[in-house]
């Protein structure tokens, strides 16, 4: 790509379009030192490709405002304007004016030595662009995985995933090759979220948690928050949790069966010698007094309570787990 560099336009070169996007936003050159191999990416290095944004225009230094905003912490703002008698109210924005307004040759002194750039209008207009149709390709796959869930088919909603990711220049995730990704583990993973029905949110009828469970299978798939991929406005469930903790309950119900799956894998290869499983939670005054009832106990396989525990009121749904060990020694329940 590099000596092609030299008979066209960078304009043509995917890495070049997605480097030039993270300038939408201030960045320092240094930033893209620290992660990604952006070199492997371009074929040169990622000070050259900024200097050909630079000379074409397409990127240029930040105010002096956008300077300060970038290098400094709200919490090092405010220690500033303490320094110089000042308000230390408001957001951000409004701490960064206020030091400038009032002390300008310092704040340059503060900053001085470090050099931010972000997008002019030329590259905004190119940046966005490449945004918009990374963004497209990517809501096209995700109506398919939705579509693949919906008829069960997990095997393709894995494998949709994982060759998107394998397309994209800096794809998610540390040290996973999607090239060469086994989905087994996912499959595995979505058929328990569409077969589990944790007994605390068993009230739900099927069309309730037919889109729990999809919600939570996208979340999981694609490494989503709840806030990435919302259940519709108008979505009841008629229990006393929130929607997302709902969600979050179902996916902490799969972990505890996979949990259970290991420790009765455990005991079959220890030749029947008994396991013990102790209950945890968080032990602070938001957990409720049944989590505490089962807490701190041991228990064995056949006896141990579902989780998250069905008779849980905590707001923010239960948040016990489990261990188990093979020390047969313990107390138990």
């Amino acid at each position: 790509m590099l000596r092609s560099l030299f008979g066209r336009d960078w304009k043509n070169s995917p890495a070049h379009l997605l480097l030039l996007s993270k300038f939408l936003s201030p960045k320092a050159p240094a930033d893209f030192a620290k992660k990604e191999n952006w070199a492997s990416l371009l074929e040169e290095s990622p000070e050259k490709a900024i200097k050909r944004f630079l000379d074409d225009r397409m990127i240029e230094l930040v105010s002096l405002e956008e300077l300060l905003e970038y290098k400094c912490k709200v919490t090092e703002l405010k220690k500033l304007l303490k320094q110089r008698g000042l308000s230390t109210s408001g957001n951000k924005d409004e701490l960064v004016r206020r030091l400038v307004q009032s002390d300008p040759e310092d704040m340059r002194k503060e900053a001085a030595g470090l050099l931010v750039y972000k997008c002019i209008k030329a590259g905004e207009e190119i940046a966005k662009k490449y945004v918009t149709g990374e963004n497209e390709k990517k809501e096209i796959i995700q109506r398919s995985v939705l579509d693949a869930l919906n008829k069960r088919n997990f095997k393709e909603a894995a494998k949709l995933v994982a060759n998107y990711e394998a397309s994209r220049l800096i794809p998610r995730g540390v040290n996973i090759d999607w090239k060469n990704y086994d989905t087994s583990r996912d499959i595995a993973m979505l058929t328990a979220i569409f077969e589990h029905k944790p007994k605390m949110l068993a009230q739900l009828d099927d069309r309730q948690l037919e889109q729990l469970r999809t919600v939570a299978a996208m979340m999981y798939l694609w490494s989503y928050s709840y806030a990435d991929y919302p259940l519709p406005p108008d979505f009841k469930t008629g229990l006393t949790i929130a929607n997302d903790v709902a969600i979050s309950m179902l996916l902490a119900n799969v972990q505890f069966h996979n949990e259970i799956a290991e420790c009765r894998k455990s005991q079959a290869e220890w030749k029947g010698v008994p396991h013990v499983i102790e209950i945890y939670n968080c032990n602070d005054n938001l957990v409720c007094s049944a989590c505490k009832q089962i807490g701190r106990k041991y228990y064995s396989l056949k006896d141990v309570p579902e989780l998250p525990y069905e008779k849980c009121t905590c707001e923010h749904g239960c948040r016990c787990w489990i261990t188990w060990s093979t020390d047969i020694t313990s107390s138990k329940t």
